[in-house]
């Protein structure tokens, strides 16, 4: 095991408890904000938030297409569960936009090489607290 494997910890699927209650679904603000121009949108939050962590400036950001196998995806099959429990969630309440993204999903997450966008920033301070992914509403830890 490599000194760098040693430190990082792994990734397990985490389902954030919903206290409140509150539903926000695809028509979420933070959903909204990407969907007439996702490559646009990600490209200027990621901006953003990495020149607000700046370190020294310049700070460099990569954005790399990548395919992984499904071998090397952690906790695949719980995704896929919770994937599938979405899609039943909005199956049976009739939303037709969220079985569209939840069919997405699955179609997504049935096809190998897993096609992934990595990004990444450099001269900056580094996330603060715990690095999370989202994917279809899912945090991965």
């Amino acid at each position: 095991m490599s000194a760098a494997s040693a430190r990082t910890p792994p990734i397990v699927l985490e389902f954030l408890p919903n206290e409140a209650e509150e539903e926000e679904g695809l028509g979420h603000a933070g959903i909204e904000t990407y969907r007439d121009e996702p490559y646009a949108s990600t490209a200027r939050e990621i901006g953003q938030n990495s020149r607000d962590a700046a370190a020294v400036l310049p700070v460099r950001i990569s954005f790399d297409a990548i395919e992984v196998p499904f071998a090397e995806i952690p906790e695949l099959d719980a995704l896929r569960t919770a994937a599938d429990a979405c899609l039943a969630k909005a199956r049976a309440a009739g939303e037709k936009k969220e079985i569209a993204f939840f069919e997405q999903t699955g179609r997504v997450l049935a096809s190998e090489p897993m096609k992934i966008l990595r990004i990444s920033d450099f001269n900056t301070t580094g996330v603060k607290g715990p690095f999370f992914c989202y994917l279809s509403g899912h945090k991965i830890r």
